[in-house]
C-alpha cells in the first residue's frame, strides 16, 4: 500500500487537524511493517479511532462553546483510547520501540494542542 504526502492546508499550518493527519500518516506507514496477524486485529481499529478522531475535530470546529466542549472531550478521550492501544501494539511485541516511542510523543503533542483547545473554548 503506497501512501502520499499530506500537505498542510495553508489557513492551518500548525493545527490539530494538521497535526493528527501527518500524525495518521505516520501511522499509516510505521502499520505497514506490523505482523499481519496484529495489522488487522489491533493496528487497523488503531487507525480508524484515528480517522474518527479527526471527523470528531472537524465536527468541533463548526460547534460553539459548549457542543464543541462536549466533542472536544471526547475527542480526548478516543486521543487516551489510542494511546492504550498503542502500547497493547507495542507490549505485545508487535511494534518496535523507536515505533512506539514516535508514535506516541505524536499523540502526547497532539494532546498537548487539543488541551490547549478546550481551555480556549472554556474561556468563553
Amino acid at each position: 500500500m503506497k501512501t502520499t504526502k499530506i500537505t498542510p492546508p495553508p489557513q492551518f499550518p500548525n493545527s490539530f487537524i494538521h497535526k493528527l493527519a501527518l500524525h495518521i500518516q505516520s501511522s499509516q506507514q510505521r502499520f505497514e511493517k506490523v505482523p499481519k496477524y496484529a495489522r488487522y486485529s489491533i493496528a487497523l481499529p488503531v487507525l480508524e479511532k484515528l480517522f474518527e478522531i479527526l471527523d470528531l475535530g472537524l465536527l468541533a470546529r463548526t460547534k460553539q462553546s459548549k457542543s464543541c466542549l462536549i466533542m472536544l472531550n471526547k475527542i480526548d478521550v478516543q486521543i487516551k483510547s489510542v494511546q492504550i492501544r498503542l502500547r497493547i501494539l507495542h507490549d505485545s511485541g508487535n511494534v518496535p520501540q523507536k515505533t512506539y516511542i514516535v508514535l506516541f510523543e505524536q499523540l502526547i503533542e497532539i494532546g498537548k494542542i487539543l488541551g490547549g483547545w478546550i481551555k480556549n473554548t472554556q474561556q468563553k
